[in-house]
């Protein structure tokens, strides 16, 4: 690995050599924290501000104009409506705000933030930046983060390396906060309609080179009731990351659809034993689908502990009667 030590780099063109994309919506407890971690940044080179904010219903807003009025030049503010979101299966997202942030960076650099997460290396931009100028096979990197939930702080155990297009195939392992890639992909007509779009991006990107990660810890992620993410819930994650893969198979090269099925079915068998621990009669109809997609006589284990609980139950209820 090669780190260029603090060099100047700058775009010939006088535009930013980076760009900061910040996404926020109701985050008004923490997006001041966010940006604040972003201007605290020692950089030897310009970089810009894209804040999208998605029409928030609290205090947000207020607080993204009093940054963007004390910082003119420096944060580009576009304020979005709600009417313009995006749905996916019913669901609201924020991809609309996201696609249209991504498409306004002008810089060689992207760099990812949301607007609840914040940056704790204050020279984070200078050694991505000076990395990714000297080692051209990469096409991004990332960083360890800390996972923040209410007053207690977890490192990361993220100690791979770099990330192949492979690697991720098996899942995302890139903190959105941690990373720094070119500007040099596509984004497909596909991608608004992907439910977990910051996997999809490193699919895309990954194509053009791996992501190298630091060891170094970079940023907080914070887990809590808003973020969309955490507040899901492990079971409706478990979905999504299977409904994400049955997504690849239909637009990726069929090349890939043997290793994206053989990467997607421990997800099947997690989602199984978690229907299994809640008593929950979906079960049936998962174990159904599990099956006839990867003909293993293994996922219908859950379901056979399951019916197995069952009858054990409805057994000893019948002892209790008879007493």
């Amino acid at each position: 690995m090669e780190i260029l030590e603090g060099v100047d780099v700058n775009n010939s063109d006088g535009l930013p050599l980076l760009s900061v994309c910040i996404m926020t919506f109701n985050h008004e407890k923490f997006i001041a924290q966010t940006l604040d971690s972003v201007l605290s940044q020692k950089a030897r080179f310009e970089f810009e501000i894209i804040l999208g904010e998605d029409e928030s219903s609290d205090g947000t807003r207020k607080i993204c104009i009093e940054y963007a009025n004390k910082f003119p030049g420096k944060i580009h503010l576009v304020l979005r409506e709600r009417k313009d979101v995006i749905y996916i299966d019913g669901n609201a997202t924020g991809r609309f705000n996201f696609i249209e942030n991504l498409k306004l960076c002008r810089g060689r650099y992207i760099a990812l933030l949301d607007g609840d997460d914040y940056w704790i290396d204050e020279n984070k931009l200078q050694k991505q930046v000076d990395f990714l100028e000297i080692n051209s096979k990469y096409s991004g990197c990332s960083a360890n983060a800390l996972e923040n939930q209410g007053s207690e702080f977890k490192q990361s155990e993220l100690y791979k390396d770099c990330y192949s297009f492979e690697d991720l195939l098996s899942g995302n392992s890139i903190y959105t906060c941690s990373a720094v890639f070119r500007n040099t992909f596509t984004i497909p007509d596909w991608f608004s309609k992907c439910k977990m779009g910051d996997w999809a991006l490193w699919l895309l990107i990954t194509q053009n080179g791996p992501i190298y990660n630091f060891r170094e810890t970079m940023a907080v992620y914070r887990m809590h009731n808003n973020s969309i993410w955490f507040s899901k819930g492990k079971e409706k994650n478990l979905k999504d990351i299977i409904a994400t893969y049955d997504f690849f198979l239909n637009e990726f090269d069929p090349k890939l659809k043997k290793k994206l099925r053989t990467a997607s079915k421990p997800y099947y068998y997690n989602l199984l034993n978690l229907l299994r621990d809640k008593r929950n009669s979906q079960i049936f109809s998962w174990t159904f689908k599990s099956f006839f997609k990867f003909y293993d006589l293994k996922l219908l284990k859950p379901s056979i502990l399951y019916c197995a609980n069952i009858l054990s139950r409805q057994h000893e209820a019948k002892i209790v009667d008879t007493r």
